[in-house]
C-alpha cells in the first residue's frame, strides 16, 4: 500500500510517498506480535519470487532464440529453393 505521513501532510508535504505493508493483510510474514513485519521472511519470498520471474525469463528468452533461430532457417531453405 502507498500512503503519506500525517506529520508531512500537516506540513503540507504530499510528494514523499511511503510504501508499506498491512500486517493483518499479510499474515505469512507477520511476527509473532501479529503487528510487525518480519523482514527476513519478506526478504526471503522476495528472493524467492525474484528466482522465479528469472528463471521464467531465461526459459522465454530460450524459447524467442531457439524461434528466431528455427525461422532463420527457414528463411534460408526458402531462399536456396528458388
Amino acid at each position: 500500500m502507498t500512503y503519506n505521513l500525517i506529520d508531512e501532510v500537516e506540513r503540507g508535504i504530499t510528494d514523499n510517498m511511503q510504501v508499506g505493508i498491512i500486517s493483518e493483510d499479510s499474515p505469512s510474514v507477520v511476527n509473532k506480535d501479529g503487528v510487525t513485519i518480519d523482514t527476513t521472511k519478506l526478504t526471503m519470498y522476495n528472493v524467492r519470487a525474484t528466482q522465479e520471474l528469472s528463471e521464467k525469463l531465461n526459459q522465454m528468452q530460450k524459447t524467442i532464440y531457439d524461434e528466431i533461430n528455427q525461422l532463420k532457417e527457414e528463411v534460408k531453405r526458402l531462399k536456396a529453393a528458388s
